[in-house]
């Protein structure tokens, strides 16, 4: 075995190509009815990766479809009883030290873990972080890429630990981008707002789903444009969404009660807070197995 390479990892002494850890995610939901997973937006998801590897000097060994087929034999065979994660890496392969991107080879490895929910409550407390969100000249927020999510992280454990559920990070300029892991709604005067891309958000395929689920299930227009901090505190309603958390609703913002309802987190039937009326109530409580139902991911077909 000379010459081969050697890691510490899980514990345990092993080859240095034993060792692979690290992005995207995307969720297989569980069909009980049909005793079947259902891939939500699986080439959506492989297809920004593609754009994700563009950005890194990646060039993914296997196409689109490949990925897609992979993913749904890794689910086939894991087995999970319930709603399964799919995490999907595209990685430098090469075992040599050094910073850059160029002259390495590339791979991409998947896995699958039971699904567990991101937040326990209906409806969540948020306050806004005193990280901010980095720009397209630090890293390019369309793209996917590990080492972004360090802020996230950052912001996410100073939130849990003063006291809420998630942060809201403002991007460079002081405008509100996204949370830790997922993308922001707001409902203001009947209309339904959300950052647009040009803010430093990550154009969610959760976030894309519930647009056009907003226009054809309840008729309501998505307007994408810059949102001011103090925005959060008048919105009527709001509201996250994200392939792990799917769509959850806010009950606060820095202490204050999301619309006109009582205190946060709190009325008769134990969900979300009064100030969210129907129809987006109804969107942000349903259990978000239902999104499977949508046009993009029916077309798929179930594994």
């Amino acid at each position: 075995m000379a010459g081969l390479s050697f890691a510490f990892f899980h514990g345990e002494v092993v080859p240095l190509s034993d060792a692979r850890v690290g992005f995207e995610g995307l969720v297989a939901y569980w069909d009980a009815a049909a005793a079947a997973h259902c891939l939500f937006r699986v080439r959506e998801h492989f297809e920004r990766l593609a754009r994700t590897c563009r950005v890194l000097c990646i060039e993914p060994p296997y196409s689109v479809d490949e990925l897609c087929a992979a993913t749904a034999e890794i689910v086939r065979r894991s087995a999970h009883p319930g709603d399964v994660y799919i995490r999907a890496v595209a990685y430098k392969s090469t075992e040599r030290i050094g910073v850059r991107l160029h002259d390495l080879d590339d791979d991409v490895y998947l896995f699958t873990v039971p699904m567990q929910e991101t937040f326990q409550k209906a409806a969540i407390d948020c306050a806004v972080s005193s990280w901010r969100r980095f720009d397209d000249s630090v890293i390019p927020p369309q793209a996917k890429v590990t080492g972004m999510y360090v802020s996230n992280a950052l912001s996410r454990t100073q939130a849990v630990r003063d006291g809420y559920d998630e942060a809201i990070l403002l991007n460079q300029a002081g405008y509100v981008a996204e949370t830790c892991g997922e993308n922001i709604f707001l409902v203001k005067d009947g209309a339904l707002l959300t950052p647009g891309v040009e803010e430093g958000v990550l154009p969610g395929i959760t976030r894309d789903a519930v647009i056009q689920l907003a226009q054809t299930e309840l008729g309501a227009r998505t307007i994408e444009r810059r949102i001011a901090r103090g925005e959060l505190y008048t919105a009527d309603e709001c509201f996250l969404t994200g392939s792990l958390s799917g769509v959850k609703a806010v009950a606060s913002i820095d202490r204050r009660p999301v619309g006109p309802g009582g205190p946060p987190g709190e009325n008769e039937s134990g969900g979300p807070t009064d100030c969210h009326s129907e129809p987006f109530a109804a969107l942000s409580r349903r259990p978000f197995g239902k999104l499977r139902a949508c046009p993009e991911r029916s077309r798929r077909g179930r594994l």
